[in-house]
């Protein structure tokens, strides 16, 4: 009895206030609106909620993970039900008296929410009356009567015992609570608030709006029910539209401002986030039907992966649609991981061999049948454009330059054989003292004292002498001179200390870094034997070893490396086409391709070729020989 006076109490005060202030005309002041809300029994009720649902968490909550029974389950998920069906109860009756809509007769066919004002005044729940009193307007005709804002208050009961059954389950169950995630309770209490007056007719708008939350909470507990919050999206997600529907249409309809602000308010972000939302689709809709197709999109790849986007159907409406929300309107800003750019390339050499191919000789060019029958002569004649009498006027020209040649080649046959008998060797051959005309040797003992200084510089340079020599001076060295041991060891002796065969190998065929280095500066030397010495310095050399250079030594000295390696490896050792998928490196030809290059996006050489070309102060691109900023390592499976 006590705690139906305090109620009372408190009731009449809020209603006092209220009435003064519009009785003063001060309905929009802060200050008095404020006082009214704190002593009103929804501010009151929120606070009791707010603290039974802080010992919820503390109290109830259990060490392990472990569901309730399902029979503690079941009753009170059923009597939150019941709850929120008896606390709805004057808001039904109320809608369906105040709206003009035919859905809600549909809706609502039973007799059980029709206004019966004889009986309604004293229907309740929780000792909290629907409608102690009723809202009247008296015509000519007729007195309307029916239920006033009182009917909020149960509602909102109903609404506050909801959440607590809906969190004692959650938490004693070791799982997360679902929460309306549209209006909290306390914008509830507001816009209740709101809206109360003395004998006041509730806004037919504020009544639908009530409507949502009551579908809110049964969507909770009936998915709670049955074990099916793993597909709450979907449900919740008709709710959604339903609630958006209803906002755009008190748009359309000027009605907006018929709500409570803090409805207002609350719904605000939802609105801007689904109108964001549907003009970006239309644009995406319109866009992809003018390219006639919707492939080539950057929003298909976002599309065509939603589960990127930390969406399940686990998931609240409101929740989903302020993720969706937030990528279309950070899309534009952070277009970084939407926006394809260029591909990363894959040069299949490096650019000395592709030069090597630009040449006539590395070009291949299939032979077609028309270059084999124009290759011959008659072909070409046959295929040629020139009249008859141009071939004509060419051959007569050729036949009388032939003829011409051949007249004057007979005057000039006697000098020429004049000319020929002043050679070394016909003069050699015609004289008496050569043994044979064929052979390339003289017997230098049939010639004269004065015959041999008059030849001497021809004898030399035309023949080889006879290796007899019958003069009386000469002496014949013994045979076993020839054959002396010490004398090719001397020999040796002496080649090898100028150079070895290895180091003579190594110049032909440098195997490291070092030897081509080395073989380098020989040929730089020997490339420059008439500039001075003192010409040859570091800084000429360094301007003659480019870059060019530099990647050919690089290329030597992988293939030696690789050639070594695999004359140690077994023969029958095989390598599948697939192993490498993305080739190998354009410069050793052996290890994957690991290195990207920046800005070129080149993905052509190894992490052991990327140190040796840094190693060399290699600065541009092997490939395409643009400068090289930094690199990015890859690993491909």
């Amino acid at each position: 009895m006590s705690t139906w006076r305090l109620k009372r109490l408190i009731d009449s005060f809020a209603d006092a206030i209220a009435e003064q202030s519009k009785e003063s005309g001060l309905t929009g002041n802060r200050s008095r609106s404020l006082l009214a809300y704190c002593v009103s029994p929804f501010a009151t009720m929120c606070m009791l909620t707010a603290m039974v649902l802080n010992r919820i968490v503390i109290f109830a909550s259990s060490r392990r993970v472990k569901q309730l029974p399902r029979v503690s389950r079941t009753v009170l998920r059923l009597v939150a039900i019941y709850l929120l069906f008896q606390g709805s109860v004057g808001i039904l009756v109320s809608l369906r008296l105040y709206s003009s809509s035919d859905w809600l007769n549909y809706l609502l066919p039973s007799p059980y929410f029709d206004f019966v004002a004889s009986s309604f005044k004293d229907r309740h729940f929780l000792g909290l009356y629907y409608s102690p009193t009723y809202f009247q307007k008296t015509t000519a005709q007729y007195t309307f009567q029916g239920p006033t804002t009182a009917v909020l208050k149960p509602f909102y009961l109903s609404l506050c015992l909801s959440q607590i059954l809906e969190t004692f389950v959650a938490v004693t169950s070791g799982t997360k609570p679902s929460v309306e995630t549209s209006l909290t309770l306390f914008e509830y209490s507001l816009a209740f608030q709101e809206v109360q007056g003395y004998n006041l007719r509730p806004p037919v708008e504020l009544l639908e709006v009530a409507l949502i939350a009551l579908a809110n909470q049964l969507c909770i507990h009936l998915l709670g029910l049955f074990n099916l919050n793993s597909y709450r999206l979907i449900p919740s997600t008709a709710i959604g539209i339903y609630t958006l529907g209803f906002c755009f249409s008190l748009v359309l309809q000027g009605h907006l401002f018929m709500v409570p602000f803090s409805v207002i308010m609350g719904y605000l972000p939802h609105i801007i986030s689904f109108t964001i939302i549907c003009a970006s689709f239309a644009i995406y809709l319109v866009a992809g039907i003018a390219r006639g197709s919707f492939k080539d999109l950057t929003v298909t790849t976002v599309i065509n992966n939603l589960s990127a986007m930390n969406i399940s159907l686990a998931d609240d409406f409101y929740s989903a649609l302020l993720v969706v929300g937030s990528f279309v309107i950070n899309a534009s800003g952070r277009q970084s991981y939407v926006v394809e750019a260029q591909p990363v390339r894959l040069p299949e050499t490096n650019y000395l061999e592709q030069q090597l191919k630009s040449s006539g000789y590395g070009i291949e060019v299939p032979v077609y049948r028309e270059m084999v029958t124009a290759s011959s002569g008659t072909a070409a004649e046959l295929t040629s454009k020139d009249w008859i009498v141009s071939k004509r006027l060419r051959g007569t020209k050729k036949l009388a330059k032939d003829f011409a040649g051949a007249i004057v080649g007979l005057f000039k046959g006697t000098n020429e054989k004049e000319i020929s008998t002043n050679r070394p060797e016909a003069s050699v051959a015609d004289d008496r003292h050569i043994v044979e005309s064929n052979q390339l040797t003289v017997d230098i003992d049939r010639f004269s004292n004065d015959e041999i200084e008059e030849k001497y510089p021809e004898l030399l340079l035309g023949k080889y002498l006879a290796d007899t020599d019958e003069s009386p001076d000469y002496q014949e060295a013994p045979t076993e001179d020839e054959s002396d041991e010490t004398d090719i060891a001397e020999t040796d002796i002496s080649f090898n200390e100028l150079i070895d065969p290895e180091e003579f190998q190594t110049l032909l065929r440098p195997c490291n870094a070092e030897q081509i280095a080395d073989n380098r500066i020989l040929g730089y030397h020997m490339k420059n034997l008439d500039i001075p010495a003192t010409m040859l310095t570091r800084s000429n050399f360094a301007k003659y070893y480019d870059e060019d250079l530099k990647l050919l030594d690089l290329i030597r000295e992988k293939n030696a490396i690789n050639l070594e390696r695999h004359s140690t490896e077994r023969p029958d050792r095989e390598v599948s086409s697939d192993e490498e998928p993305l080739g190998t490196c354009v410069i050793c030809h052996v290890n994957s391709r690991q290195i990207i290059l920046w800005p070129c996006k080149c993905l052509a050489i190894c992490d052991s070729c990327r140190v040796s070309l840094f190693v060399r102060k290699f600065n541009t691109c092997v490939c395409c020989r643009s400068k090289v900023e930094s690199y990015s390592k890859v690993y491909v499976p």
